[in-house]
């Protein structure tokens, strides 16, 4: 069988979500082939500076003018993540060949949820039609404790999967006694935060698992793997 040639450059797109991550990797390859591009993460807990926000109308570029109606500075947190997803669509000429979300904090994969009208950052990702979704073997559907087909992979770990799976639970937890704690503070007139709740809610915030951008991830790609470090499928994926 003949082998592909060897991608001979690569660019490397960082896009600024604020507090988070998102890179989008593109191969080159000689003699006119087609791009290859694999996006890896996309998600953010907190949007970047005012003054970013502010001034991203006037410096859009020509392909991201008018995509989203009525646009107006300052750009909304939302409408930041739903335009970094129509940069993607566009220099990736609509194909994503690979998808990685590297785990399942909000500040990796926020950017996947998708919304009922269909125009969420993760739907726009969506149609892009990723060959392959790679996620970490935590997320595979049958690593739960009542498993009973679940990949040799997985049942080796499903204290660990029971374990994750409370610990999702007790974020949530912290997250909803952050918030209400903070407004007992607010209620009693005390309108200085306490620096120990708010981080003390992002904690909670950050680890609660995002249910829209999982099951989006899990059924985008023409095929999905879940792997871990010396797994057989991240080898061959």
């Amino acid at each position: 069988m003949k082998k592909s040639p060897a991608p001979n450059s690569l660019t490397l797109r960082t896009y600024q979500v604020g507090f988070g991550d998102c890179f989008l990797l593109t191969f080159h390859y000689p003699g006119g082939q087609r791009n290859r591009n694999v996006l890896i993460d996309f998600g953010s807990t907190r949007a970047p500076s005012d003054a970013f926000l502010k001034s991203l109308p006037s410096r859009l570029p020509p392909h991201l003018q008018g995509k989203i109606r009525n646009l107006k500075s300052p750009v909304t947190p939302a409408q930041l993540m739903r335009l970094i997803a129509f940069d993607i669509a566009h220099v990736s000429d609509g194909q994503l060949d690979v998808v990685v979300a590297t785990h399942r904090h909000k500040d990796h994969i926020s950017g996947f949820a998708t919304t009922t009208r269909g125009n969420g950052p993760g739907d726009i990702i969506r149609g892009l039609n990723p060959h392959l979704v790679v996620m970490p073997w935590t997320e595979h559907p049958k690593a739960k404790t009542d498993a009973k087909e679940a990949p040799e992979a997985i049942t080796r770990n499903q204290s660990f999967a029971a374990a994750l799976s409370g610990m999702n639970l007790f974020a949530a937890a912290i997250e909803n006694e952050a918030a209400r704690m903070i407004q007992a503070r607010l209620d009693a007139g005390k309108t200085s935060r306490a620096p120990s709740l708010d981080t003390l809610r992002f904690t909670g915030e950050n680890n609660v698992a995002n249910r829209s951008a999982i099951e989006n991830l899990m059924t985008m790609g023409r095929r999905t793997v879940y792997v871990n470090f010396g797994s057989p499928q991240a080898r061959a994926a």
